[in-house]
């Protein structure tokens, strides 16, 4: 028998909207299905810490989240007419959101059901120019190593692409596979390879954007892969860089500082 969740989810997810754009729509079911990846060699995870809750942008709410269940979860909402996200999250998992439509005060799709992947951690080794040039080292260039996880990015190159646990290895979908998945595509910029047997310490120069190959093509993050970058960013020709994915593992490393969405 599936189990169901508190009606407080009512509470919370319709009070937020209410105060921010008044709704008056009449309440409708939602109805979740929530399943968890089950792999032997993942940590251990409290799985009745998963909870639900809408946000805009990403961003936190201000409402405590609701809490879920593993299996069918009834959620009551009170919604006015558009798209609405709502976000799943649970510690050791990587987080997913579920689009509700609600037209003439109907809610258009009244279920889901969704898996929680367990959080894949990708070690990445990167350079960046900071003043636009293809050098790769020198006092412009910046250097680290950093743990990403679903949904964040490395410093600047964060402005083009993100980690993105996938359903296939080219992105999109929710799903088991880490990807470095671009959201901003711009001509001679993106991805490069690097010359076969390269070293990273020996990639002291990048290609030229007419020269490199770049596309803005999603990438699965394999440990080895190594590639020069040209990141278009939020400041046109924001500059150049490599990267060299070091380690994919579902346990924290202890030795780097892990990414977070939250």
């Amino acid at each position: 028998m599936w189990k169901t969740c508190s009606a407080i989810v009512l509470i919370l997810l319709a009070s937020a909207l209410t105060r921010a754009q008044d709704a008056t729509t009449k309440p409708s079911t939602f109805h979740l299905n929530l399943s968890f990846e089950d792999l032997a060699d993942a940590p251990p995870a409290d799985k009745s810490q998963a909870t639900i809750s809408m946000e805009r942008g990403g961003k936190k709410p201000k409402e405590e989240p609701a809490k879920l269940v593993e299996g069918d979860n009834e959620i009551h909402l009170v919604l006015p007419d558009g798209t609405h996200y709502l976000y799943i999250r649970c510690p050791g998992f990587a987080a997913q959101h579920v689009t509700v439509k609600v037209e003439d005060g109907e809610l258009k799709n009244d279920s889901s059901a969704v898996t929680l992947y367990h959080t894949r951690y990708v070690v990445i080794r990167y350079a960046f120019n900071k003043k636009g040039k293809r050098e790769l080292t020198g006092n412009d260039v910046e250097a680290g190593k950093l743990a990403l996880t679903h949904w964040t990015g490395l410093p600047h190159f964060g402005e083009d692409w993100q980690l993105w646990q996938a359903e296939t290895n080219a992105g999109g979908g929710f799903g088991a596979i880490p990807v470095l998945a671009f959201h901003r595509s711009s001509t001679e910029s993106g991805f490069a390879d690097v010359p076969e047997n390269s070293k990273f310490e020996e990639l002291t120069e990048a290609p030229k954007p007419s020269e490199g190959g770049y596309q803005c093509k999603s990438i699965e993050a394999t440990p080895g892969l190594m590639r020069f970058c040209r990141i278009q960013g939020n400041e046109g020709n924001l500059g150049f860089g490599k990267i060299l994915v070091e380690d994919v593992t579902l346990t924290p490393p202890k030795d780097v500082k892990v990414l977070a969405d939250r």
